[in-house]
């Protein structure tokens, strides 16, 4: 299968749900965000970014993070607990967990605190693992969905073009989450769907889906 790296563009457009999602959320600015808001330098607040450990002040107990699209370098206050993680993963990409205000090209612009820290996972989707808990594969061979990042690094990008998929996420859970949800979707609105009500290329997709996933025996 063939590796399909996303331009930001159309991570944006496959995330839209989530910018949504993070307008409604009420977050504590400090002044320095609310700077940032009067003069509109920010694109969103969302909780999750990617960047590069560059450095670590243990004095402070602060990271310097760097941004892969635009070079900029945030420093971010973290916990003791993830010294040693940060440590052992310095010039390594991590998502970063904690209130984030992006640019206009949805890139982060400043953190003013870290709660959480991951490494950024992209190895491929093993299709069993994200399967809704109601079906299984009709074979015992597994495949693998192709896993990505955004042009700008920021964007978890998911593909498998034999059953359509296409998704994406701000880290590696969500979008394994949010792969489980849209096999669900595919299943209750092409495979149990009457073929009568389906376009050709759907009643296809729908072949496909059978193909692939049966329901457990109750």
């Amino acid at each position: 299968m063939s590796t399909v790296t996303p331009s930001t563009a159309e991570a944006k457009q496959l995330l839209s749900f989530r910018r949504a999602k993070n307008f409604s959320r009420r977050i504590n600015l400090n002044w320095t965000g609310v700077l940032l808001n009067v003069f509109g330098l920010f694109g969103i607040r969302r909780d999750t970014g990617i960047g590069r450990i560059i450095e670590l002040d243990e004095r402070k107990n602060r990271v310097a993070l760097e941004v892969p699209a635009t070079g900029r370098q945030i420093r971010v206050k973290y916990d003791i607990e993830f010294h040693n993680f940060l440590h052992n993963h310095l010039g390594e990409l991590v998502e970063i967990h904690g209130n984030i205000v992006t640019d206009k090209n949805e890139n982060p612009f400043f953190i003013d605190y870290a709660f959480k820290f991951n490494l950024v996972d992209i190895t491929d989707v093993r299709l069993s693992d994200v399967v809704p808990s109601y079906l299984q594969l009709k074979n015992f061979k597994d495949v693998y969905i192709n896993v990505n990042l955004s042009e700008n690094k920021q964007y978890y990008y998911a593909n498998y073009e034999f059953l359509e998929i296409i998704t994406g996420a701000f880290s590696r859970s969500e979008l394994e989450n949010e792969l489980r949800i849209y096999i669900d979707i595919l299943w209750t609105d092409f495979a149990k769907e009457s073929d009568r009500n389906l376009a050709l290329s759907a009643v296809n997709l729908k072949r496909k889906l059978l193909s692939t996933f049966e329901e457990k025996s109750k």
